[in-house]
């Protein structure tokens, strides 16, 4: 997906809204499952997947991180 385009999820994740993204990327998460029949390892793999152009920017500090219990992304402190 085309970061730039008015696509209302586009538009989310162009946001600086933290919770915005959370809830598309894991809703990507879905998608994923569906389309390639395993689980994420990592967000960047909406990237090499060719789900996203790029990851919208997390919180200062902070990253989204793959929780593989909860099956979902999160927002996590910056190693």
């Amino acid at each position: 997906m085309d970061l730039n385009s008015d696509n209302p999820v586009a538009k989310a994740l162009r946001s600086n809204d933290p919770q915005a993204h959370l809830r598309v990327l894991n809703e990507l998460v879905m998608v994923w499952d569906q389309s390639q029949g395993k689980p994420i390892t990592s967000p960047e793999d909406f990237v090499k997947g060719g789900l996203l152009s790029r990851l919208p920017n997390p919180p200062p500090g902070m990253r989204f991180t793959y929780n593989a219990s909860r099956r979902q992304i999160e927002i996590t402190p910056a190693r």
